[in-house]
């Protein structure tokens, strides 16, 4: 958390107040930004198999779901409205199981 701007001593209420607002202000942010996520996108997200994470959440190659879930309406954004997103061969990727593009 970003320390707490301030010209002089602070006391332990201030920083204590401080921490709490700064918490409630992320916790209300993480809300907003995952309203914007597409619910099927937030399912998809969530059925991801989780064996694999650490006590930290991420997984050995750094991914975390979570993460995720705040950074795609960004990404989604960028998607739609600022890169020019083409599809060709999609009838080729199988339905169903696994496949590597």
């Amino acid at each position: 958390m970003a320390p707490l701007p301030s010209s002089g001593p602070v006391s332990a209420r201030q920083d204590f107040r401080y921490r709490r607002v700064m918490a409630a202000l992320l916790s209300r942010v993480k809300d907003v930004l995952a309203g914007l996520v597409d619910p099927q996108l937030t399912a998809r997200i969530d059925a991801l198999p989780r064996g694999n994470l650490n006590e930290f959440g991420v997984d050995p190659f750094g991914f975390d779901p979570e993460t995720i879930k705040l950074v795609a309406p960004v990404l989604m954004l960028l998607k739609e409205r600022y890169f020019r997103v083409e599809t060709h061969g999609a009838q080729h990727i199988p339905g169903q199981g696994r496949f590597l593009l």
